[in-house]
């Protein structure tokens, strides 16, 4: 029928796009793609490439910081793009307190996706957090934030780390949503 094949070329379009957008990204960001340590698009994994090279070159002052970890691919291309003296300030759900339905071990699965690609969550220059809802973000020491990930589609959840993140941000940061 016309729809099947409408639907069809619809579908090699947006995967020859996606390859061409996959071979355009660094080889540390085409290998956390091949190892499905991310659900981000090719072009999302781009931008965040882009924005944390335009941080550098304006020479931005702060930290990166990622809400909403998920698998940690994006963990590990914000950490790998870490200047000297930046830091990278992780969060995501106590799902103790919340009904997304984490696992309860996202801490781990997100230090062996950084572990995977030879970076280490030790706490000080790459920590993970627990965040709850309706507190403040632990350990943000009112350290100046440079580049902010905020990767939620539970808009509670987004709207909090934006609330949370906004008055952190340096002067010419970016906060990608």
């Amino acid at each position: 029928s016309p729809d099947t094949r409408v639907s069809m070329i619809r579908s090699l379009f947006h995967r020859s796009r996606d390859r061409a957008l996959a071979m355009a990204l660094s080889p540390l960001a085409r290998n956390v793609l091949r190892s499905r340590a991310t659900q981000l698009a090719p072009q999302n994994l781009q931008t965040l490439e882009h924005y944390a090279q335009i941080v550098d070159q304006r020479r931005i002052a702060g930290d990166f910081v990622e809400c909403g970890l998920d698998l940690g691919g994006s963990a590990v291309l914000m950490v790998s793009l870490l200047s000297e003296g930046r830091f990278f300030r992780g969060y995501d759900l106590d799902t103790r307190s919340s009904s997304q339905g984490k696992p309860e071990d996202w801490e781990d699965l997100v230090a062996h996706s950084l572990a995977a690609f030879g970076f280490l969550a030790d706490g000080r220059r790459v920590s993970l957090r627990r965040a709850v809802i309706g507190r403040t973000l632990p350990g943000d020491e009112g350290r100046p934030v440079a580049l902010a990930h905020i990767n939620s589609e539970w808009p509670k959840a987004g709207t909090f780390y934006l609330r949370s993140i906004a008055p952190l941000m340096a002067r010419g940061g970016f906060i990608l949503i």
